[in-house]
């Protein structure tokens, strides 16, 4: 028998500033390019700069038991776990209290915020404390049924409690928002137990070939809940009237119709929300042949399900007013202006007169009528990989993957990210296209290495990516709803491009008795692919700009000294 018992505490502070004075440089974001201007409000949420305090404090311990019987030998484990994930998510207003929300170039739409003076943050008022307290039970038994089979079998209990602490707000625009103090509170509590079972089965009996099967659920983390906290950043987005044509927001007689609200002073969470989880069952054959060589086959499918999104309940089902927007569509040309393409018709639907101006947001699991929060992933994956003697090692793998989900209505404009569109739920306008769109993608990989008589190595790694689907996002003003962003066709009509990275290294090592002496020679990305890994998608001048691609052929020497 084996205990364990961990006590630990992960942590980090983490703050962004803005990059101007907001009072001399507005931040403004045009929802038509996407283009981003001013002291920067798009990031947190699009909430602005903000600082991160997370705290952790943790518990887990673990008992494990070795059983051998008459019918096989038994590894039981059994554990608990406690966590108390806390965050501390302040935007700290150091970009002002206004986002303006252009339309390719326009006045559009302005959206307010309940931030206090930035100099007294964490005095006057503070940001949401929120704390998500997890506690688990575990138990788990391996049965070594024989030489041909092992069965592991569990069951897990989770409780979570999301909760957030008592805070304040002083917000400067008191004309939108109104100082308060706030209680903590309980936003609710959910136990859930969860089965997981896996097959091991070894046909043969020796060794060389084995059959897997497995199935599992796994529950979120609900350690982000902050937008139901009235603590909080709230926002109120109005049409923007700019009544002296100055651009510039200059008191409440500038806002036209409310058409959106965020944050927990306007935000309630249904109390009956299920926790979203995901099953996920795999199934694999493997199998060794000459010397150490092995094929893998696999197929995994993850179905994620009870996905949760906040959205205007008022709304919900009620997109149900047709009317033709018509909307110019560009192409990027390297001016600001861009290059007109033409004006198309869209046949959109809108929201009753009576609901101008309504919102009632509610954070709640995705409705039946877009399929709910469900989403399938299938994965197929053929790998091999073989050892020779002499020196000579080669990996290699295959994955295909096929994908049912909600797309996002909006795109990442950073040059790190290798597929801009994001997963989640949105109320379409456009009932020509779904947002809930079927895609596919793949990648390969191999790579190999060689060592040559003196010690010299040579390595080679070529990774093939398939290019992500895509798809216009296209903004139009309704009269009723605001601005709304909606897919101009189906992504999986387009794709960006295939993406092939390789890269190689040649070493040499030396020898002095017990020490050794490594000079290494990297050359990354081989054959200087520039293969586009991101640009543009908003309908506006902007629309195809490229935003990132790969770096270019870059060598790197180093040195490893061992002793």
């Amino acid at each position: 028998m084996l205990s364990e018992l961990y006590i630990g505490d992960f942590g980090y502070h983490f703050n962004e500033d803005g990059v101007s004075d907001y009072r001399a440089n507005p931040p403004r974001i045009d929802l038509g390019t996407g283009l981003q201007t001013g002291s920067g409000a798009a990031v947190f949420n699009g909430n602005g700069p903000f600082q991160i305090v997370r705290n952790k404090p943790q518990v887990f311990g673990t008992l494990t038991y070795f059983l051998p019987t008459k019918h096989g030998s038994h590894d039981l484990k059994a554990g608990f776990e406690w966590l108390n994930d806390r965050e501390i998510n302040s935007s700290d207003a150091s970009s002002g209290n206004i986002l303006y929300l252009d339309l390719n170039g326009q006045p559009n739409e302005v959206r307010l915020y309940n931030f206090g003076d930035p100099s007294t943050l964490g005095s006057a008022w503070n940001g949401p404390n929120d704390v998500n307290r997890r506690a688990a039970l575990y138990f788990q038994d391996r049965w070594t049924a024989s030489s041909h089979v092992t069965v592991t079998a569990g069951v897990r209990y989770d409780r979570q409690r999301p909760y957030y602490l008592a805070g304040k707000s002083d917000p400067v625009l008191t004309d939108i928002f109104t100082a308060q103090t706030i209680p903590g509170a309980t936003i609710f509590v959910r136990n859930n137990v969860v089965p997981r079972i896996g097959v091991s089965w070894d046909p043969k009996g020796n060794g060389t070939s084995v059959v897997k099967a497995f199935y599992g659920r796994y529950y979120d983390n609900l350690a982000q809940l902050a937008s139901v906290d009235p603590v909080g950043p709230s926002s109120r987005t109005y049409i923007f009237n700019d009544s002296n044509a100055n651009g510039l927001y200059d008191g409440p007689q500038e806002l036209g119709t409310l058409v959106a609200t965020s944050g927990g002073t306007s935000t309630t969470i249904d109390p009956n929300m299920q926790v979203p989880h995901t099953d996920e069952v795999d199934l694999s054959y493997e199998r060794q042949f000459w010397g150490e060589s092995s094929l893998t086959v696999a197929y995994v499918r993850k179905m994620q399900r009870n996905e949760y999104a906040t959205f205007n309940q008022a709304r919900d089902g009620q997109f149900n007013v047709p009317i033709t927007v018509p909307v110019t569509l560009y192409n990027y040309d390297g001016s600001k202006t861009g290059a007109a393409q033409g004006t198309q018709d869209f046949n959109l639907m809108d929201v009753p007169t009576s609901l101008k101006g309504i919102v009632q947001n509610q954070m709640a699991n995705v409705p039946d009528s877009v399929g709910g929060g469900s989403y399938n992933y299938d994965t197929m994956e053929l790998a091999f990989n073989k050892r020779f003697t002499g020196g000579f090692f080669l990996d290699s793998s295959f994955d295909y993957v096929w994908r049912n989900e909600l797309r996002q209505n909006s795109s990442s404009g950073s040059p790190f990210g290798s597929d801009p569109l994001g997963v989640g739920y949105f109320q379409n306008v456009y009932p020509t296209v779904s947002n809930r769109q079927t895609s596919t993608n793949w990648q390969a990989h191999v790579s190999g290495n060689y060592v040559f008589p003196y010690q010299i190595g040579v390595g080679l790694n070529m990774q093939v990516q398939s290019g992500w689907p895509w798809a216009r996002l296209v903004s139009a003003r309704l009269p009723n709803a605001g601005t709304q962003t909606f897919f101009l066709e189906n992504i999986d009509n387009n794709q960006s491009d295939t993406t092939p990275l390789t890269n190689l290294r040649v070493d040499r090592a030396f020898t002095f008795g017990a020490h050794r002496l490594t000079v290494m020679l990297d050359l990354f990305n081989l054959f200087n692919s520039n293969a586009v890994t991101n640009f543009n998608l908003r309908n506006g001048s902007s629309f195809n700009e490229i935003i990132a691609t790969l770096q270019p052929r870059t060598a790197e020497l180093g040195l490893r000294f061992e002793f």
